[in-house]
């Protein structure tokens, strides 16, 4: 056997893996050492093997062997424990160390394993001719499902360099697989609590003061308008005042004495709420109040907003002391 081409080292590499350790360590044994490194390596991407495929390789070699029913698994440590009965555990760490560390070892079907997500996020860091040599690499299905989810910009600038892709030096394949794999595999070990950021600043907002939640939305504003609406729209509104029953509406109007500020908490309020809120009360004090709110006029949306969430504040405080129910 002078030299092994690439078929006979994968059936080579199946047969020992069929076999078992002891018996595949008494072959390697007989082989000599420039032909256990091409076979280590092959044996090593093997990530398992059927019974039928055991089979199959069993009859190509014609042995006479017992149909294994269990698949195997193999990998770098099986590869590792091979070659050390065979030239003991100092040589074949080095060996595999050497193996490791060749481009030729890298197998990037590992990466369908990975939540898509941790890739994405992964990539998020990289620029689009790094991405475009990993996706390159991978099967087309998981590139595509990863390049139609990256940054938009991103995503026609790595499609270009992957078109323009001629050859990739093997040092830069394999800093980038080793790269990407240890960041995923440390991203995968890390566990993290599940927050949902916008619940929780709605529980403290609806607990704040009045004061406190316009200077927060007056300095949030500034930075991110649209989660500030978003925000204001989530906190309890004045139409849960529809909730209410005539007794816990007169609870809240106990606590808001000013006709002026139900005046205009009111205005542009629907037909039900009116005859909800005003139906509660005294018809001496519905009357001035909507007196108050004849005379009010016009009035810009943003002082109707206070009014409102001054009362509905002082509503969401009577909620947690249990006083009434939203």
């Amino acid at each position: 056997m002078k030299n092994l081409n690439v078929e006979k080292t994968k059936k080579v590499a199946r047969l020992l893996l069929t076999l078992g350790e002891e018996k595949a360590a008494e072959v390697l044994s007989h082989l000599e050492p420039q032909y256990i490194e091409p076979v280590i390596l092959e044996l090593s991407k093997i990530q398992k093997i059927t019974d039928d495929e055991k089979q199959e390789v069993l009859t190509s070699f014609k042995a006479e062997v017992d149909k294994i029913k269990d698949v195997s698994y193999a990998g770098i440590d099986s590869a590792f424990d091979f070659l050390k009965k065979v030239v003991g555990e100092t040589r074949a760490k080095e060996k595999i160390d050497k193996l490791q560390n060749s481009h030729e070892f890298l197998d990037f079907t590992v990466f369908d394993n990975y939540p898509l997500k941790n890739i994405l996020q992964v990539l998020e860091e990289e620029l689009p001719q790094t991405i475009a040599i990993f996706l390159s690499k991978l099967k087309p299905k998981l590139a595509a499902s990863i390049l139609s989810q990256i940054d938009d910009n991103k995503k026609t600038q790595t499609a270009i360099r992957i078109a323009k892709l001629t050859s990739v030096t093997p040092e830069i394949l394999l800093a980038l697989y080793k790269s990407i794999v240890e960041k995923l595999e440390k991203l995968s070990s890390e566990h993290y609590d599940e927050v949902d950021g916008k619940s929780k600043i709605n529980e403290i907002l609806k607990n704040l003061d009045l004061e406190s939640q316009e200077n927060i939305f007056k300095a949030l504003a500034k930075d991110d308008p649209q989660l500030s609406e978003q925000l204001k729209q989530n906190l309890i509104k004045f139409d849960d005042l529809l909730n209410l029953n005539e007794k816990e509406i007169r609870k809240i109007f106990e606590e808001v004495p000013d006709n002026l500020v139900w005046a205009k908490a009111l205005k542009g309020a629907g037909q039900n709420l009116m005859r909800q809120i005003l139906g509660s009360i005294s018809i001496n004090r519905s009357a001035d109040i909507t007196d108050e709110m004849n005379l009010l006029k016009s009035l810009p949306f943003e002082e109707i907003e206070i009014q409102r969430r001054y009362i509905m504040s002082v509503a969401t405080n009577l909620h947690h002391s249990g006083v009434i129910d939203l």
